[in-house]
């Protein structure tokens, strides 16, 4: 495969290319790069398996009547080539493919050339000192860019095992309901708290969890949660536990966050204060459910327990009966949300727009509209609040 003579116009005033492929002359007043990449196009195009002649040599016009090569080889042009120091001239070297052939030429010529530096001897391989503050500040950018995108995906992933922690205690709480006449496991707040645990088992106002989290031993006492109602029925200790959730046994500030040292609290989720109460707890409107059969407003729009603010829970009840604003507060632990799970056993993650939400226990915003949104939503699934506590 040989060069058109159409393309001698890409070589124009490379080193006499064109005298050398037998083209039109062509000015010689190219500059020393604008040879190289000549070259390396040429040992492109001629490929790896030539081999060079010895000694210095010129390339030679082929006349008329010289034969011609056999099929298989062909003569090449600059591939090699070597620097005459007197004449500062550039002789190149017949290419041959294949060494069983000589090709007879008559002929020669010796193609002036610019002299060729070699690189600068002596100098140092490693990074300038520019070179590496560039290089720091790219990975500084890309670790800013990253790392939020890293820090939303782990949120997103303790918030599906946040759902299937709620579901497996949902499944919990419907088989002992099974186990007792559809009876739902009964709930008690701060009257009915149980803070110490018995070498007998033997509770008097035993529940579906007993214990406070807000308070030394019981917030680290998973005994209690072992000897309760429903515990048996889903035997892990996890699943009272949000993933994301960071609050640790201590009166610290900002111990229910994660901040300062300390030992992990062990629960994290409340009931609804509607789940079947215990003898000796009230309130004013709304009924209460004691059987699966009693979800006037249906069981998949019935929430039954919720990740609660670790700056606000303490008992195992959750307390919601307004439109407007919170009694306990709801947990935004997976990116402004947070876990509830329902009567009809599914779970789902709840977005909080309230400030009043997304900020109690750090500092006190408030936004009235916003406020009422989130506690209307939450109000709509809580119970029928037309009618009393019973």
């Amino acid at each position: 495969m040989g060069l058109a003579p159409t393309s001698a116009t890409a070589f124009t005033g490379c080193c006499g290319a064109s005298q050398l492929f037998g083209w039109e002359r062509a000015p010689l007043a190219c500059k020393q790069r604008a040879c190289r990449p000549v070259l390396r196009a040429l040992t492109f195009l001629l490929g790896p398996r030539c081999e060079w002649g010895l000694g210095r040599k010129t390339v030679h016009k082929v006349s008329a009547g010289t034969p011609r090569p056999t099929r298989g080889t062909r003569v090449l042009p600059i591939q090699k080539t070597e620097m005459d120091p007197k004449t500062r001239s550039l002789h190149a070297e017949e290419v041959v493919c294949d060494s069983s052939h000589t090709h007879h030429a008559v002929g020669s010529r010796t193609l002036p050339m610019h002299t060729i530096h070699s690189p600068q001897k002596g100098r140092s391989s490693g990074f300038t000192l520019i070179e590496l503050l560039v290089v720091i500040a790219i990975i500084a950018i890309l670790a800013g860019m990253l790392l939020p995108a890293l820090g939303k995906a782990k949120s997103k992933a303790q918030g599906i095992l946040c759902l299937s922690n709620g579901k497996q205690l949902m499944l919990g709480w419907t088989i002992y309901s099974g186990d007792h006449q559809e009876r739902i496991c009964p709930s008690t707040g701060l009257g009915g708290l149980v803070t110490t645990h018995s070498p007998t088992k033997d509770y008097r106002l035993n529940q579906w969890c007993m214990g406070t989290m807000h308070q030394a031993p019981s917030w680290t006492n998973t005994i209690l949660i072992m000897d309760s109602l429903l515990y048996k029925y889903v035997n892990s200790l996890g699943v009272y536990k949000c993933p994301a959730d960071r609050a640790k046994a201590t009166t610290a500030a900002g111990s229910a966050f994660g901040r300062g040292g300390g030992v992990p609290k062990v629960r994290s989720n409340s009931m609804s204060c509607f789940m079947n109460p215990l003898p000796g707890e009230t309130r004013a409107m709304g009924k209460t459910y004691r059987r699966q059969g009693d979800f006037v407003l249906g069981p998949s729009m019935t929430w039954v327990t919720i990740d609660e603010n670790p700056a606000s829970i303490n008992d195992g009840w959750f307390v919601h009966e307004s439109k407007a604003s919170f009694v306990d507060y709801p947990a935004s632990y997976h990116n402004s949300a947070g876990g509830l799970s329902f009567a009809d056993g599914h779970s789902e993650i709840k977005r909080w727009r309230s400030p009043a939400v997304l900020t109690y226990g750090q500092s006190s915003r408030v936004n009235a509209a916003l406020d009422r949104v989130d506690a209307t939503w939450l109000y709509d699934r809580t119970t029928d609040f037309t009618q009393r506590w019973n």
